[in-house]
């Protein structure tokens, strides 16, 4: 029983998990803003090559 309350008492006062759920939750708001971010630059990329395609296709058909 002794060491049970000893170990309970040890991680009441270990605040390194609180660091890591902090750092966690940074980590996905980052993530959350890149792809928020990236989503929208992916399609105008793709448009842009799907437009060169076309050029191209059109310009060898000739």
């Amino acid at each position: 029983m002794r060491v049970i309350a000893s170990l309970s008492r040890a991680l009441r006062h270990d605040r390194r998990g609180a660091t890591m759920v902090e750092y966690a939750l940074i980590l996905a708001l980052i993530a959350l803003a890149a792809l928020a971010t990236l989503a929208p630059m992916a399609r105008q990329v793709v448009g842009m090559w799907d437009h060169a395609d076309a050029e191209v296709s059109d310009a060898s058909a000739r």
